[in-house]
């Protein structure tokens, strides 16, 4: 009717995620001269969602492994994953919750008296130091990752491990066990809102171990996944002889040096040491020279030998010269066994 107007409803709904446009045109029945008239609707189908660029998740990226064969603690853009490197094996799990500075000492009164300091100012600096040296070692073992909400729609979402789920996306009553820990397993975000996921790797055995990170959002069918990779590994360090003979020679006469090699033989950076384990000094028919020790000394390298270094730090497949000098300043066979200890950086 003249001067009237009629409201039309335009339903808009979608199956596929996409931003959708098109015109609708109007034309009035007798109208000659002003054409249809255009309205232009569009709409935005979309899912809640998480971004799933390395890129943006990951702290550290390289292109490509390099020729050692370990990116340790970044994603690798080719074969895509994420690459612990190396770990030490066997550290126990419930050691990512100690942290330094976390836990407060409270002091006790004795009976009657003034309140006491519950350890001397020694002591206290000690047990820090000892505290902050074991956290950065532990923190060796985690990564955070940056999960962002990058939809349009608030974003549940439930982190869980490719190993722990069947193939439709259930836990697995049986599932393996595995030294990848997610922390926290759930996000609830806001639409921009970011939030750190910390991932532990423990593995208690020499191999290498892979599983995949799925992040799994309410409302969204397409999971955002992950791959991750590390190698357990234990310190190990090895000589290159088995012997070192400086034969007969005269008295006061310094023998010519002899050398050995310690080589750092794992992935994993080593303490070294060579302990003396057995030393005798006898004469020509086998008798021995050296006065008896108590029982409870310890075998001590001849004097008349020297060796260095006896310690010292090696990173992975390093080597290093050992010097062992010789000169007697009497008519003796001497003789000693040393005995190579080999411990991670730690000093476990």
């Amino acid at each position: 009717e003249p001067q009237t107007e009629q409201r039309l409803l335009v339903h808009f709904d979608s199956e596929e995620v996409a931003n959708f446009s098109t015109i609708l045109r109007f034309e009035m029945v007798g109208d000659a001269t002003g054409g249809p008239a255009p309205l232009t609707v569009s709409g935005v189908a979309a899912l809640p969602g998480i971004c799933g660029d390395p890129r943006i998740v990951f702290p550290r990226r390289k292109k490509r492994r390099p020729q050692d064969g370990y990116a340790v603690k970044s994603f690798v853009l080719s074969p895509g994953v994420y690459d612990f490197g190396p770990l030490f094996a066997g550290r126990d799990p419930e050691s990512r919750s100690f942290r330094s500075g976390e836990e407060d000492v409270e002091a006790t009164s004795p009976a009657g008296g003034a309140p006491a300091e519950a350890t001397d100012e020694e002591e206290n600096a000690e047990e820090r130091a000892v505290k902050s040296a074991l956290s950065s070692f532990v923190l060796r073992h985690a990564e955070n990752l940056r999960i962002s909400n990058t939809s349009l729609f608030p974003a549940n979402v439930t982190l869980t491990l490719a190993s722990a789920e069947d193939e439709e996306g259930n836990p697995k009553a049986d599932a393996e066990p595995t030294p990848f820990i997610i922390e926290p397993s759930s996000l609830q975000l806001e639409i921009g809102q970011q939030a750190d996921v910390k991932v532990w790797c423990f593995p208690q055995d020499k191999g290498v171990f892979e599983d995949r990170l799925v992040a799994r959002i309410e409302h969204n069918p397409e999971p955002v996944t992950f791959n991750l990779c590390a190698v357990g590994e234990v310190p190990t360090a090895s000589l290159d002889v088995e012997e070192v003979d400086f034969g007969r020679l005269m008295m006061n006469i310094r023998a010519d040096d002899q050398k050995m090699r310690v080589k750092n033989t794992s992935a994993l950076p080593v303490k070294w040491q060579l302990v003396c384990k057995k030393a005798s000094t006898t004469d020509s028919e086998g008798v021995p020279l050296a006065a008896m020790k108590g029982a409870d000394a310890s075998p001590a390298v001849p004097e008349e030998f020297t060796v260095e270094p006896t310690e010292g730090m090696l990173a992975p497949g390093e080597e290093r010269t050992v010097l062992i000098s010789f000169r007697a300043g009497q008519p003796a066979r001497f003789s000693f066994d040393m005995q190579l200890n080999v411990r991670d950086s730690e000093g476990l």
